[in-house]
């Protein structure tokens, strides 16, 4: 074995280990019971979970109405184009809960419907949040959808509800309808 073998070797035996440890230190333990809110443009968590960041374990309560877009930094920092989907189109919107209790989303990229092929988990920064869950949204009204502002039961709108158990970006889910 030459020691260009024995380099690449070892920097796989490294990335399996690095794996195995955010796997481990990451974590979500148990289903939140996703699911759209009273107020449809939200959504909630109707059974409470913990989660693990750093190896530390936390808590978070039930929380009865997530208001997407006065909570989730990234429907205010974030350009239109990660917060709106296009007839015909659907995406996955992936919840992130930080140490602190702080929520986010990522999006998958959008897809064109019945195009045969899967969403993949977007980067996010898995050392300092874990995905615990997500909302596919099947865009079919002959408009433009803007998530955390349209209605979740919007006529022409699929959604389904999932409850995450520690993706990895590039992690490929949910195929197309």
């Amino acid at each position: 074995m030459t020691n260009t073998d024995k380099r690449i070797e070892e920097i796989s035996r490294q990335d399996y280990i690095d794996h195995i440890k955010n796997a481990t230190q990451n974590m979500v333990a148990g289903p939140c019971d996703f699911a759209i809110d009273a107020n449809t443009n939200d959504v909630e968590t109707a059974t409470a979970f913990y989660f693990c960041i750093g190896g530390i374990w936390y808590t978070k309560a039930i929380d009865a109405a997530i208001d997407i877009s006065a909570e989730c930094a990234q429907f205010a920092t974030d350009a239109l184009s990660s917060i709106t989907l296009a007839d015909d189109y659907e995406a996955v919107y992936i919840f992130t809960i930080a140490a602190d209790g702080t929520l986010d989303y990522v999006r998958s990229t959008p897809l064109a419907l019945d195009s045969g092929t899967y969403h993949e988990v977007p980067d996010f920064d898995r050392d300092t949040v874990v995905c615990f869950a997500a909302v596919k949204v099947l865009n079919e009204t002959g408009s433009v959808f803007t998530f955390g502002t349209t209605g979740l039961d919007t006529s022409g709108i699929t959604d389904t509800y999932y409850n995450l158990q520690n993706p990895f970006p590039g992690d490929k889910i949910f195929g197309t309808a």
